[in-house]
């Protein structure tokens, strides 16, 4: 595993080569850096893309000291995608609407906002289960950043918020789903007990869980045991991280390096 850094390596100073990151908490499992450093490398370019571990509380000095460094761009992670709204010089339109962004340009001293999850999402749902996410009910399990930016990307959509509704109005939710997505932490950690089970789903419905890495949580587990077709977020980081990376530089970015990388 490549080293973290911490809001510690940026007060002091450190490899002049990291120009770009990823901001989270936690951020270990983040599989960001080796499909951008996979794509800086291919397009030659001299720079490296690093972990960095940030508490909430540490989220606008960290963001101010990679100004200073001379940082070109950042992705931002759980749990910081709205916080970070408030950090930005600039937020483009969508990001806006959203209410979150995942990715930070550094350009002329200016911290500017977007967010490619909603691109990531849709592009990811196409290639994954050969459905636009536009023309489906959609169900989208969190409240967070990443679920604001999902939920825009469909037509008709329900959010489930876990600390405001309770299980049984979820599964009130499920009947009239056919797309399910978790876009909640739960399941980073293999103990976590599954939101749902097979008991909850039925045979025809798709369920993308956000996260990636484990690449089957429980939660896909008791979908695919009740015959739902299920896919991970690898194909949502990919897509929104080429996206990201096309801001940050200007150029198409090399998705099959990308997607090599990943898997």
């Amino acid at each position: 595993m490549a080293r973290v850094y911490t809001i510690d390596d940026l007060r002091a100073g450190f490899d002049d080569a990291i120009r770009l990151a990823v901001i989270g908490c936690p951020v270990e499992h983040s599989h960001s850096p080796q499909i951008q450093n996979a794509a800086l490398e291919y397009a030659g370019l001299p720079h490296c893309y690093a972990r960095f571990h940030i508490q909430p509380e540490q989220l606008r000095e960290a963001l101010g000291l990679m100004r200073e460094h001379e940082f070109i761009g950042a992705n931002v992670t759980v749990p910081h995608k709205i916080a970070a709204l408030d950090c930005m010089d600039y937020v483009n339109e969508t990001a806006r609407a959203i209410g979150a962004i995942n990715t930070v340009q550094f350009r002329h001293g200016k911290l500017r906002g977007w967010n490619t999850d909603a691109t990531g999402f849709a592009k990811a749902v196409r290639e994954e289960f050969g459905v636009d996410p536009a023309d489906v009910n959609v169900l989208v399990l969190g409240g967070g950043g990443a679920a604001h930016a999902i939920a825009s990307a469909c037509k008709t959509v329900h959010l489930w918020r876990r600390r405001e509704q309770t299980l049984s109005e979820l599964r009130d939710k499920i009947r009239s789903a056919d797309l399910i997505i978790n876009a909640t932490p739960v399941g980073l950690n293999q103990n976590d007990a599954p939101l749902l089970t097979r008991a909850d789903f039925r045979s025809d419905q798709l369920v993308l869980d956000t996260i990636y890495q484990p690449p089957r949580t429980r939660l896909l587990e008791e979908a695919a045991a009740a015959g739902a077709r299920v896919a991970n977020g690898s194909g949502m980081l990919l897509h929104q991280g080429a996206a990201a990376f096309e801001i940050w530089f200007n150029r198409p970015a090399p998705i099959e390096i990308m997607r090599a990388a990943l898997i």
